[in-house]
């Protein structure tokens, strides 16, 4: 199962030498949403998406710690703090999605908390299947690179690659966790025994239900 601008400033001597002497630090950063897909089973690497936004662009690379305790899922939100005194930083929100990779967890429920004990903890639930069998599963799937909406429909696009040519798009199947998230699965199949490794274009579009 394969898975689911720069900006150049010229500064003058003396500015370049006092905002080098300014080491980041770390800060929780507010989060909006944790989004749990369904679809994940016993024997699937877990992923959970994180939604949330930087206040200014003193503000760089959010960082997420995750850990698993019984049926508890702790996750930690963090970005990089520069001086605000730096002159290149505009108070404008950053918004970021960010996916953390939890492993393998057994099945069953999962609470999950982000940045617990904060003004900004967030909570959350994920279920995990049963698996079917005790291998992964054995569907081929396109390799997405990104998701395009379609202005006035209910639609996206899915743009990526599929790794062979004697792979030909079959179906594109979903899963909804029923709150606020779908799996979005595009099934290919094998049309072919002789298969040539040789990227090719993928290109399909999906009917939000």
């Amino acid at each position: 199962m394969t898975k689911k601008l720069a900006l150049v400033f010229i500064l003058s001597l003396g500015f370049s030498f006092a905002a080098s002497a300014d080491m980041p630090t770390e800060t929780i950063v507010h989060v909006e949403n944790a989004y749990a897909p369904a679809g994940f089973d016993s024997n699937d690497n877990t992923e959970i998406i994180i939604e949330g936004y930087l206040p200014n662009v003193c503000h760089k690379s959010p960082i997420t710690v995750s850990r698993v305790n019984g049926n508890e899922i702790d996750i930690s939100v963090k970005a990089l703090k520069y001086s605000t005194s730096n002159p290149f930083c505009p108070q404008m929100i950053v918004p970021f999605l960010k996916p953390v990779s939890i492993g393998v967890l057994k099945e069953g429920q999962y609470n999950i908390v982000v940045n617990r004990g904060t003004q900004y903890e967030t909570h959350s639930q994920i279920e995990i299947a049963p698996a079917a069998k005790e291998t992964v599963d054995d569907f081929l799937y396109a390799h997405v690179e990104f998701i395009q909406t379609i202005p006035g429909t209910n639609k996206v696009a899915l743009h990526g690659y599929q790794p062979s040519n004697c792979l030909k798009f079959d179906e594109v199947l979903f899963i909804s966790n029923k709150v606020d998230t779908y799996s979005i699965l595009p099934k290919m199949k094998q049309v072919s025994q002789i298969c040539t490794f040789k990227r090719t274009p993928f290109y399909a579009e999906w009917v939000v239900p």
